[in-house]
């Protein structure tokens, strides 16, 4: 038993240590920006907040009010790449994205005529790592 327990605690620690070590390589690359998932929309439509002052401000919007709410969001762009866009992120978590500008969408991408608004200023955010937040 006590051993099952030694292995069992080792195993997590492990576990652990790889998404720390993630996060890190995230932190410690250049063209990774922090942010924060703010809004999800329908279709993977996505609403991101820039937490990063590195960032140039012509890649997101200063302010912007979803009309459908009255909210009004800060530093925030919507995602472009809704068909690659992480499902599993939850709205409040903050993660490391880079900006990317792909060669094509993928064949099997839905065109999803019902998206919920988001910022006019769209980018193509690839994910460099998430944290638990």
């Amino acid at each position: 038993m006590i051993r099952f327990l030694a292995i069992f605690v080792s195993v997590f620690f492990l576990l652990s240590c790889d998404k720390q070590v993630d996060i890190q390589q995230a932190v410690t690359d250049s063209t990774c920006y922090k942010g924060k998932l703010v809004l999800r929309g329908i279709c993977n439509n996505a609403v991101v907040e820039v937490l990063d002052d590195r960032m140039n401000p012509a890649f997101y919007e200063k302010t912007w009010k979803d009309e459908s709410t009255g909210i009004v969001y800060r530093n925030v762009m919507g995602n472009a790449n809704y068909c690659t866009f992480p499902g599993d992120l939850k709205e409040g978590q903050e993660f490391y994205f880079r900006i990317d500008q792909p060669t094509s969408l993928p064949a099997d991408c839905a065109n999803c005529k019902a998206l919920s608004p988001t910022p006019q200023t769209r980018q193509y955010i690839q994910i460099c790592g998430a944290t638990n937040k």
